[in-house]
C-alpha cells in the first residue's frame, strides 16, 4: 500500500485483498512454465513487474508497466517483517497436544529458518520447507 501511496496511485486495502488470487493465479502459471526463483535477476524483476500490475488491475486500478515498475522497486526494498495472527502460537499448541507434527510450507525462497527463529516458531516445528527446497 505505501509504494501504491508514493506513486499516487489509489487502491484501498480490501481490493487488493481481492486481487491477490488473480495475481498468484498468474505466480502460478509462471511457477509452471519455469521457477521464477530460477530466472535471472532481469526476468525475475520483468515478472514481478507484471505482477503487480496484474494484482492492481484485478484491484480495479490500470497502471502502465513504468508506474507498476516503479512500485516494485519499492516494494522490493522496503523493509519486511512478518507478524503472526494471535491465534497462531494457541492453534499450534493445540495441534502439538493432540500429537500432531507441525511444519511450514512456505513460498519464502531464502532466509526462511531466519524467519521460523524471528517469530519463535523453532521449537513448535518439526519442519519447515520453503521455496528453495522444492523442486
Amino acid at each position: 500500500m505505501q509504494a501504491c501511496e508514493a506513486e499516487k496511485v489509489r487502491v484501498s486495502s480490501d481490493a487488493i485483498a481481492h486481487a491477490y488470487p488473480s495475481a498468484d493465479a498468474y505466480m502460478a502459471e509462471e511457477n509452471a512454465r519455469a521457477l521464477v526463483s530460477h530466472r535471472s535477476q532481469k526476468d525475475q524483476r520483468l515478472f514481478f513487474i507484471e505482477y503487480e500490475r496484474r494484482l492492481l488491475r484485478a484491484a480495479g486500478v490500470k497502471i502502465s508497466p513504468k508506474i507498476a515498475a516503479r512500485i516494485w522497486d519499492r516494494v522490493r526494498t522496503s523493509p519486511k517483517k512478518m507478524a503472526l495472527y494471535t491465534d497462531v502460537i494457541p492453534a499450534i499448541n493445540y495441534l502439538r497436544a493432540t500429537g500432531l507434527m507441525t511444519g511450514i510450507i512456505s513460498n519464502i525462497g531464502n532466509d526462511l529458518e531466519a524467519m521460523v527463529v524471528s517469530l519463535d516458531l523453532r521449537d513448535r516445528m518439526e519442519l519447515w520447507i520453503g521455496a528453495n527446497d522444492a523442486e
